[in-house]
């Protein structure tokens, strides 16, 4: 999987400051989508150290509806306080051929209100049994600090949301919106989720607030 570059422009202290990196972390998340209510439990399996930060090695167990879904994800913390992440995927629910691909969140402290960043993506694709295309463009906006109150406790956080417009040959926009919340020492802290269809309907409506914590 490719990776998007959103840059910085400058540096704002180390990405482990916000994102606890230590193995055996584990932060347990209330997911809602829709009516529907259930968990998921991720824990930092292995962290490697790489040039110019570190790989992180995630493990999740989703429990939703009577039935449990396990997953592997890497991130990538930088050194200069950016953060690699795997997006969720609202698309594969919504009938979408393909993931977006990996976002470079800048340091926060970068990602002041009011601020974006824009990057744009084109790709060959294969949909059903056809050669065509597929661009994604991804813009992330900083939302600021506020105090939020989770299950978990209350924080001061920083969000940040996330755009993402995907289209087949310039026809049947995808649009999808991912907001996420970061307190200092315990990273992800809340994150939403919301797809509008072509049909400008919406899609993939998902939540997720920190339940727990628990350094390894």
């Amino acid at each position: 999987m490719s990776v998007i570059t959103i840059l910085a422009g400058c540096s704002h202290g180390a990405a482990a400051d916000l994102y606890p990196v230590s193995i055996g972390n584990t932060w347990t998340y209330e997911v809602t989508e829709g009516s529907v209510i259930g968990t998921n439990a991720e824990r930092i399996a292995a962290v490697a150290s790489l040039s110019g930060g570190k790989q992180v090695t995630m493990t999740g167990s989703l429990i939703i509806s009577g039935f449990q879904q396990h997953a592997t994800s890497y991130f990538f913390f930088g050194s200069d306080g950016s953060m690699t992440i795997p997006p969720n995927d609202p698309m594969t629910s919504l009938g979408w051929p393909s993931l977006p691909d990996n976002i470079i969140v800048p340091p926060l402290g970068a990602i002041q209100p009011g601020r974006s960043f824009v990057t744009a993506t084109n790709r060959p694709l294969n949909y059903l049994g056809k050669n065509t295309s597929e661009r994604q463009s991804i813009t992330l906006e900083g939302d600021g600090v506020s105090r939020i109150t989770l299950p978990a406790g209350t924080y001061q956080a920083t969000a940040v949301t996330i755009t993402i417009v995907a289209t087949l040959k310039g026809k049947n926009a995808l649009t999808t919106m991912e907001r996420m919340w970061f307190a200092p020492g315990v990273g992800l802290v809340k994150e939403q989720v919301d797809g509008l269809a072509p049909n400008g309907r919406p899609g993939t409506e998902l939540t997720e607030e920190l339940e727990s914590f628990k350094h390894g």
